[in-house]
């Protein structure tokens, strides 16, 4: 589930530029944060219910990249199999 919101990502900073990109970006990240920290915050205590703990690690997971994405400038997963240089920079995503 993490990997699906982390295409999205990587679909955007591929296909869309400038500021097109940038609202794209952030609306994702605020829909992942926002709308996901409810089901995180149950999974948390309802742990044994197994899709809110499905939910919760997502979440984590979901933020941790976001910490990652932040700290090295580029939106590729550490698990794709795609990696370019070119692919996945923020920087490019939002010139134009």
């Amino acid at each position: 589930k993490t990997e699906v919101h982390i295409s999205r990502h990587l679909y955007l900073s591929k296909h869309e530029q400038g500021f097109n990109a940038f609202s794209m970006h952030g609306f994702l990240i605020l829909n992942n944060l926002v709308i996901g920290l409810l089901p995180a915050l149950l999974g948390v205590v309802f742990f044994f219910v197994p899709k809110l703990k499905v939910s919760t690690d997502t979440y984590g997971r979901v933020a941790a990249y976001y910490l990652r994405v932040c700290r090295t400038g580029n939106w590729m997963s550490e698990r794709s199999v795609n990696s370019s240089p070119e692919m996945g920079r923020t920087n490019a995503a939002y010139s134009n």
